[in-house]
């Protein structure tokens, strides 16, 4: 899935890369305005459309099961089931206002599965969500030495080094305007900022801590 922004991203970079340098400054911010919509839009309608796939679910104490409702070509697996000890991660990630998506990350296949309610259904994602808690705290008890862990993408190294290095370019940025005589491309600020504000957005949400 995150080929689809990263081919998105550069669409867009090659495009005004090779504007003509005349142009007016409103028409570039105009033009970085609209693929950043256009670009929203299509991961909405795409996730939306083929990513969301309605599945059943069943958790004991041997381990996590899921079946699709129907089969979808984008996942690889249209039922599978985990014993605990193939679990390595779970954990939740807030996405919007109404609440959150859970991950499961599996040794063995190695792969990420992702979970969210459906509004009809909200009670019974409850209870999965819940019993899910606590058969992982219940492993955790009989197996401390290598527990499931709880850890978000945005708990990662790599998060945090992602926002560090967008608030270094913030201060970066005017330090080189006002210090140099070199131009600078505001396009292109107002590209890194947009996209900037989304990041540190969700990692403050996700975190609850900024860097």
């Amino acid at each position: 899935m995150i080929l689809i922004p990263t081919f998105g991203m550069d669409i867009m970079f090659v495009i005004l890369l090779n504007l003509p340098k005349d142009l007016p400054d409103w028409i570039i911010y105009g033009l970085i305005v609209f693929f950043l919509i256009v670009l929203v839009v299509s991961l909405l309608l795409m996730i939306k459309k083929w990513l969301n796939v309605p599945c059943k679910t069943f958790v004991n104490e041997s381990g996590i099961s899921f079946k699709f409702e129907k089969k979808n070509f984008f996942y690889k697996y249209n039922t599978f089931f985990s014993g605990w000890e193939n679990v390595t991660n779970i954990s939740d990630t807030a996405y919007n206002e109404q609440g959150n998506f859970y991950q499961i990350t599996f040794k063995n296949p190695s792969f990420t599965a992702n979970f969210s309610a459906i509004k009809t259904e909200e009670e019974d994602a409850e209870k999965f969500f819940n019993e899910l808690t606590y058969y992982q705290d219940l492993y955790n008890l009989s197996h401390p030495k290598i527990p499931i862990s709880s850890k978000n993408f945005y708990e990662s190294t790599l998060a945090r080094m992602i926002t560090l290095l967008f608030y270094i370019l913030v201060i970066a940025i005017p330090m080189v305007y006002f210090t140099t005589d070199k131009n600078i491309d505001w396009w292109r600020v107002i590209s890194l900022f947009c996209f900037g504000s989304i990041w540190v957005g969700n990692y403050y949400k996700n975190t609850k801590k900024l860097y």
